[in-house]
């Protein structure tokens, strides 16, 4: 009704592409996903010339009956607020017929760059059962006993590492929390008298984790983020670089002492370069929970649009990389050199 031409056979090819985009699960349905994107016979860009004009004469149309309409009393009255009423309405549909479509284009575009940057990277996403999930972590890693009102796993994916001498899976998560606390208000009420109330805020939080096997260190955890259930014997190795930033915390002080070699403490520094508020919980069944405040580890790092066809089918057809996902598993990887005693 509202959109015409080239215009509805985009919004019609966008919003099919955003639904059948939802199966894609491997790389040939992408592709073929892809096939149907440069089979589309019309162009990738809206036209706005009409609403331009529509918008212009609105707003012109509108200023003139308003004008004419307060000229007779020279106020405004009833009939001239209508007048300004229906014009700014009619200003605001066309605006968010114009914005519409626009953002199902990024919206759309993203999803396909990021599908493929996923699919580059050899990282699939992983159906899973939030509260299910959420126990199962609980269980295993003090990391995620966080929010007092309520906790959540937003998103999970897997992926696989080779390194030059190992090689692991590893599982990506997104998990929310949220702390509920009580505030004090005062407010002075309608007889001027100054009262007090309690109200109930919630703040949200997020946190991102890798878990991996890390079979060479147990019940150790070394913290820049921590919460109040770590807890056991403190180790401060030599380094205040390193002392400033996180702290130590095991089962006993030889363990500590033996895990917090001279060349890891200088890699865990690295890693707290790298990462915003960085955890690192080694548990007793020899799993390792990396977790950390960074939002775009696996985020593409491409932001060109399906309007601008040609360098967003370069970009869908070039290796995109999550630079910042692979520093840090290669650190993990490094930090299973310098742990293994065997190696």
């Amino acid at each position: 009704m509202f959109y015409r031409g080239n215009n509805q056979a985009l919004i019609t090819q966008l919003k099919r592409l955003q639904h059948e985009s939802a199966s894609v699960s491997d790389i040939s349905g992408f592709e073929r996903l892809m096939d149907s994107v440069k089979q589309f016979p019309g162009s990738y860009q809206f036209h706005y010339r009409s609403y331009w004009v529509s918008l212009a004469m609105i707003a012109m149309v509108g200023a003139a009956l308003t004008f004419y309409d307060w000229q007779r009393l020279q106020h405004m009255q009833g009939s001239s607020w209508l007048l300004v009423a229906v014009s700014v309405a009619a200003l605001l549909l066309v605006l968010g017929l114009m914005i519409y479509p626009w953002q199902l284009l990024r919206s759309v575009s993203a999803r396909l760059l990021q599908q493929d940057a996923l699919l580059d990277n050899g990282i699939k996403p992983v159906s899973f059962h939030s509260p299910a999930l959420t126990r199962e972590l609980l269980s295993r890693f003090n990391e995620f006993h966080r929010g007092n009102y309520r906790r959540e796993v937003k998103a999970l994916y897997q992926g696989r590492f080779d390194g030059d001498e190992y090689a692991f899976d590893y599982r990506y998560l997104h998990f929310h929390y949220v702390d509920e606390r009580i505030v004090i208000e005062t407010y002075t009420n309608s007889k001027g008298q100054v009262r007090t109330r309690r109200r109930k805020v919630y703040d949200h939080y997020d946190r991102y984790a890798l878990i991996m096997p890390f079979q060479f260190v147990r019940d150790v955890a070394v913290v820049s983020f921590a919460n109040s259930l770590l807890s056991g014997s403190t180790y401060k190795p030599a380094s205040n670089r390193f002392n400033e930033r996180f702290r130590v915390i095991a089962g006993d002080e030889l363990t500590a002492a033996k895990t917090m070699k001279p060349t890891v403490v200088v890699a865990l520094e690295e890693v707290g370069e790298l990462l915003s508020k960085p955890n690192l919980e080694f548990n007793g069944s020899a799993d390792l929970c990396l977790s950390f405040a960074d939002n775009d580890m696996i985020k593409t790092p491409s932001k060109v649009t399906l309007s601008d066809f040609t360098a967003f089918i370069e970009a869908i057809e070039g290796q995109q990389s999550f630079a910042k996902l692979q520093r840090t598993l290669q650190s993990i990887h490094y930090l299973m050199t310098k742990l293994d005693n065997n190696f």
